[in-house]
């Protein structure tokens, strides 16, 4: 990874998405790999009016509501949007984009949480995320899948605001009972957060999918995306299933 800071923006999701991964398999980044990864990360920093440009360009409301990203604005290509770690490719702006800037907050704050400019952004994040209909959630459309993003990041960026990843949490909960078949990447990113929860409640949810869980665990199809047999092992793993022995594990090793 010596060239980690050289990578341009477009790279980030995938570079997100490798360090998911290894460390779902065990890896262990040292401290000089985690600050190339940051730098890398910082590097992406989208300027002002490229914000302003983005945020024009989608229409982003002006009533209070800060919908769209304040930091990280991927570049325009062509339409198509920026995969979601777990491999699902949204269908709006809204999921790409807000995806693509929480998740690297997320490992900023988790590896550069004393740097200044972290700190900057995760204050101004946790403020537009409460003026947004998903941050408390939201059922329509990938509102839904942002719900689960923002989800993720509180509890690994701001993990002292408890009462509003339980009302986040058990908001999603009661929503999946009721929701039907979907993207099996979404389904993974959902046992990942779930995983990934510290309160008592996300185990109680994991406990109910515990033999799909296992299923998706195995090795058959895991080449195909190997995150959703990832993120089942790290939800058997909640529910003290012995994590080393999970099949996929071996194959994720690298």
């Amino acid at each position: 990874m010596d060239n980690l800071n050289r990578l341009p923006l477009p790279k980030i999701p995938a570079l997100l998405s490798q360090v998911t991964l290894a460390q779902l398999a065990g890896t262990q980044y040292p401290p000089e790999e985690k600050r190339q990864i940051c730098e890398t990360l910082f590097s992406g920093l989208s300027s002002p009016a490229q914000i302003r440009h983005f945020h024009h360009s989608v229409n982003a409301p002006r009533d209070g509501r800060v919908l769209y990203p304040l930091f990280f604005i991927p570049p325009f290509r062509e339409g198509k949007k920026m995969p979601m770690i777990c491999g699902y490719t949204p269908k709006t702006q809204l999921l790409s984009t807000n995806s693509c800037e929480l998740e690297t907050l997320r490992l900023l704050a988790l590896w550069a949480a004393e740097d200044t400019r972290t700190q900057a952004m995760l204050q101004q994040t946790l403020s537009r995320l409460k003026s947004t209909c998903f941050g408390h959630f939201c059922a329509m459309g990938e509102c839904f899948e942002c719900s689960l993003v923002t989800l993720r990041f509180l509890c690994a960026a701001a993990p002292q605001e408890n009462a509003w990843i339980q009302a986040l949490l058990t908001k999603i909960w009661a929503e999946w009972q009721n929701r039907s078949a979907g993207s099996r990447a979404v389904h993974a990113y959902y046992w990942l957060v779930l995983s990934e929860c510290p309160l008592p409640r996300a185990k109680g949810a994991l406990r109910a999918q515990e033999a799909l869980l296992s299923k998706a665990a195995q090795i058959q199809g895991v080449q195909r995306n190997p995150f959703i047999a990832a993120a089942a092992c790290a939800a058997l793993a909640r529910l003290d299933h012995p994590f080393p022995e999970c099949p996929a594990n071996q194959l994720l090793l690298w």
